[in-house]
């Protein structure tokens, strides 16, 4: 259905567009702001500069190679082994169709049987639920709860912190 690459130069118009859509912005942690073209090309230059410490996918499908989505690590701790996670579909119409998952699932067994990583960890909004349930289903545990620590849409919001260790190692 889909396969993994990292993303490069010429993904930045598509996430540009996506990073501009509220309500895809609306279901994760991030504000919204509007960010115009010449700040994520910046992002990715400083992205290119870090690789050490992240890891930035594009989830593209089999057959077009369409770019439906990202899947990150983030902040990888290398003496701890762990690094945070993060996933966003930004192709609306390949929202709900199993993508997240399969995209997670390929991410967690790059993390545990390639780069040697132990822990992932994530934030995820209260109120995401299609979020935490896929989360969930691929072995993320709830660990706490951030309260109120972000303000959307005139409200403040809970984050839930959801980990997954690799039991065997």
């Amino acid at each position: 259905m889909i396969y993994l690459r990292e993303i490069n130069k010429t993904d930045i118009s598509t996430l540009n567009k996506w990073r501009n859509d509220k309500e895809i912005i609306d279901t994760l942690g991030s504000v919204f702001r509007y960010i115009n073209e010449e700040t994520d090309l910046n992002w990715f230059e400083n992205y290119m500069r870090t690789r050490t410490n992240n890891v930035r996918l594009a989830i593209c499908t089999q057959g077009n190679d369409a770019l439906v989505g990202v899947v990150n690590l983030t902040n990888i701790d290398w003496q701890n082994r762990n690094a945070e996670f993060s996933i966003m579909i930004g192709e609306k119409t390949s929202q709900g169709k199993g993508y997240g998952t399969e995209a997670t699932t390929m991410m967690i067994k790059h993390c545990f049987e390639n780069l040697n990583l132990h822990r992932l960890y994530l934030h995820v909004l209260d109120y995401n639920t299609k979020a935490i349930d896929m989360y969930k289903k691929v072995g993320f545990k709830e660990e706490g709860k951030l309260k109120q620590c972000i303000y959307k849409n005139n409200k403040y919001h809970d984050m839930l912190v959801m980990g997954l260790v690799q039991e065997n190692n």
